[in-house]
């Protein structure tokens, strides 16, 4: 009877080793599973925004290359300053306008345009010659609101290296640029750390519409 007795105790002794068994392989396992799931579950990437570009200048001598190059614009250097340009656009009517740039560390840091404005005739004079020259003013005068859109919209840019001012700001000062039409008229505009002008201004009995960009104002 004490055989018997010990040999069942040996017995449930050998069945509970081996359900402890299953049970420490099957948490085992489990937890391996786990640590796997967890593992393999991509992290969150935190977004984190890319720093805006800052307006740096374009080396003098790419700029220099730029005027002589373009097709939408004749540029000829003046043979009396330095830095100064005389730029015409169109034919008929051909618009004239100046040009003069400063370099700061060999690099571009500001643009000023002077576009010649034509005289100005009441077309509500008696004089039919007067009549015929103020139509002509007036299709100079869009002519000349062209060039300083294409003028600004190209040159500003050209002379930005990083792309830090946006396209549609530059389009802004130069329709703001076109809108002047008298003396006491002016325009200011900042934007990433750079400053437009416009105003108009007399030289020679001639109006003249400037316009100067400033780099780093």
């Amino acid at each position: 009877m004490k055989r018997f007795l010990a040999k069942q105790f040996l017995n449930i002794i050998f069945i509970v080793l081996i359900v402890a068994a299953a049970l420490t392989i099957y948490f085992l396992s489990r937890s391996e599973k786990e640590a796997a799931s967890i593992s393999a579950t991509p992290t969150q990437a935190v977004a984190t925004p890319e720093p805006k570009p800052v307006f740096s200048g374009i080396p003098e001598s790419v700029f220099i290359t730029h005027l002589e190059s373009a097709e939408s614009f004749h540029a000829e250097r003046s043979k009396n300053e330095d830095r100064a340009w005389t730029v015409t656009v169109g034919e008929s009517p051909e618009v004239t306008a100046t040009l003069i740039y400063t370099v700061d560390d060999g690099a571009v840091s500001s643009v000023e345009l002077g576009v010649i404005l034509p005289s100005t005739q009441s077309q509500s004079s008696e004089s039919s010659i007067e009549r015929a020259l103020a139509a002509n003013a007036e299709e100079a005068r869009a002519a000349c609101n062209d060039a300083v859109r294409l003028l600004v919209c190209d040159l500003i840019p050209a002379c930005d290296s990083e792309d830090a001012l946006s396209a549609a700001q530059v389009r802004l000062w130069a329709e703001n640029a076109t809108q002047i039409q008298y003396m006491d008229d002016d325009y200011d505009d900042k934007s990433d750390g750079c400053q437009f002008m416009a105003y108009l201004t007399k030289k020679h009995d001639q109006n003249i519409l400037v316009c100067v960009f400033f780099a780093n104002a």
